[in-house]
């Protein structure tokens, strides 16, 4: 907090709170909540605002990451390219005198969302939809949206996210710990919420804290200091029309344990975390537990991998179906601990002999989403799900968290010829193909017989024509049943069925008799 000292009493620092309080509710905006988090927003779509004054606040505690002393969290954007479009840039933060060079096109909001659309000298517009995330409780997303919506191709679109955390109950003295990841996206990093929100302005870190201890670095639990974090993007070039796609969180946990369950949930790509600076009487400090709140602020969709990934798996990995039947596939994911995540947008998508384009879904409750489909043609496919990070509706670059599985679909043909009552093997020399062969016993004569491989009807045989060679080709290793029922004429039934591997080392003999 810029200015107030850390050494103010809790009275004064809640004073100075409702004097924000009282400043910012002047703004348009609106304060929504999912029941755990709640957020103040500015129509221009940065936090600190309204009845009760909020920034980013834990329901269960009631305590706050952001709203006491100065409201600085903001945003800003714009283009840093001369040559293609301009040099040009627009921001929001309450605490630099609120918008700068940003046009308001629209704000909305109800109980739980809202969206803030802005636009920058006409070339380029920011569309910031806050809404609850459908992973876990702990947190709210914010989808955001760049868009050159001007004739000019943009050559260096930015992107720039920063708070000061103060973390209730003991704000302007906190813990802090930022963890940058992969992310290609990412140009700086440090953990000074201080500054405007222009992605231009210069860079220097806060605190007191020297700056190679928390420049373009991960850092853990440093402080107790009055510091924040702060992030600028690079999303490259947009052409005229064009758009890019990320997502921000901010949210909160009882203790450091659950966020990082809750970052895992989420999948972030990088994140900071705030936790106040308490030491209980026989306990470790809060720094260590996170308790009784550890705030979280992160990104997703920014081209980097999760820094805590869930579990995703596909079951089963492999399996062999005749062509007409259905294959059956169930996704499951898990958290970093184990427990099972519900709400994460899946997409399915099958490439190979029969492909698919994809198919949406949702994990439920026990973190399952099933999904299903008949195979046409003969061949391999390969089914990929993966975590729809970015929501763009497909599997692509921006959606690390992905798996496979393998289904194998073989033809069946059936041709006539010889009799029988005995379902045997006549040759497997290829390991992928036999004979069924049907022998009549003395006394008894076949009428009819249906063959099934894998409960799946594939001929019926009448009279003398009743040999079946059966093309199990391209199927990987794995047992395929064949099962016969002959009618005889005197009326009764009967049945025979034996189970090949389908890749047998040596030729498999025996047979079953009717």
């Amino acid at each position: 907090m810029r200015t107030l000292s850390s050494t103010f009493s809790r009275a004064a620092v809640l004073a100075a709170t409702l004097l924000v309080a009282t400043t910012a509710s002047a703004h348009a905006g609106g304060v929504i909540d999912n029941g755990t988090v709640r957020l103040g927003i500015n129509d221009h779509g940065d936090l600190n605002f309204g009845t009760p004054f909020s920034g980013v606040t834990f329901m269960p505690t009631n305590n706050d990451g952001t709203r006491a002393g100065c409201p600085c969290e903001g945003w800003g954007a714009g283009n840093g390219s001369a040559a293609e479009g301009g040099v040009f840039s627009g921001w929001a933060n309450r605490d630099d005198g609120g918008p700068n060079n940003l046009e308001l096109v629209s704000f909305t909001s109800d109980a739980s969302t809202a969206e803030s659309v802005t636009k920058i000298d006409d070339k380029l517009e920011v569309t910031q939809r806050y809404a609850p995330a459908p992973e876990t409780p702990n947190l709210y997303e914010v989808r955001v949206t760049l868009k050159n919506i001007g004739a000019e191709r943009l050559g260096d679109v930015r992107y720039t996210r920063l708070m000061d955390w103060d973390i209730e109950p003991t704000a302007f003295s906190e813990f802090v710990t930022i963890r940058r990841g992969t992310a290609s996206t990412l140009l700086f990093s440090n953990n000074n919420g201080f500054l405007s929100g222009d992605p231009f302005e210069a860079r220097s870190p806060t605190g007191g804290i020297p700056a190679a201890t928390v420049t373009n670095v991960d850092f853990t639990d440093v402080g107790p200091a009055d510091h924040g974090a702060l992030f600028d993007f690079g999303f490259g070039a947009l052409d005229p029309g064009a758009s890019t796609t990320f997502r921000i969180y901010y949210g909160a946990a009882p203790d450091e344990a659950t966020a990082d369950t809750t970052v895992s949930k989420a999948a972030l790509e990088m994140f900071s975390y705030g936790q106040p600076n308490l030491t209980p009487e026989g306990g470790p400090p809060s720094s260590v537990t996170g308790a009784p709140n550890t705030f979280i602020f992160g990104f997703r969709a920014v081209g980097g991998k999760p820094i805590i990934p869930p579990v995703l798996t596909l079951d089963p990995g492999t399996q062999a179906r005749a062509v007409g039947e259905t294959a059956g596939l169930t996704a499951t994911l898990k958290d970093s601990a184990g427990n099972p995540v519900s709400g994460s947008p899946l997409v399915f998508q099958v490439a190979g002999a029969n492909p698919r384009g994809a198919s949406a879904a949702a994990s439920a409750a026990d973190g399952t989403a099933p999904f299903s489909y008949t195979g046409a043609a003969g061949g391999t496919d390969t089914v990929t799900v993966c975590i729809d990070s970015d929501g763009s509706g497909t599997c692509d670059a921006n959606d690390p968290i992905t798996t496979t599985a393998t289904v194998a679909w073989a033809s069946v043909v059936a041709q006539v010829g010889g009799s029988g009552v005995t379902l045997t093997k006549k040759s497997c020399a290829s390991r992928r193909a036999f004979t069924i062969r049907l022998r009549e016993r003395k006394g008894e004569k076949i009428a009819s017989a249906v063959v099934r491989v894998n409960g799946k009807k594939v001929a019926t045989r009448r009279g003398k024509r009743l040999t079946a060679p059966v093309n199990l080709k391209g199927l990987p290793p794995g047992k395929f049943t064949v099962e016969i029922t002959a009618k005889l004429t005197n009326g009764k039934t009967k049945k025979g069925k034996r189970t090949y591997n389908t890749c047998a080392k040596k030729r498999q003999g025996g047979k079953i008799t009717l």
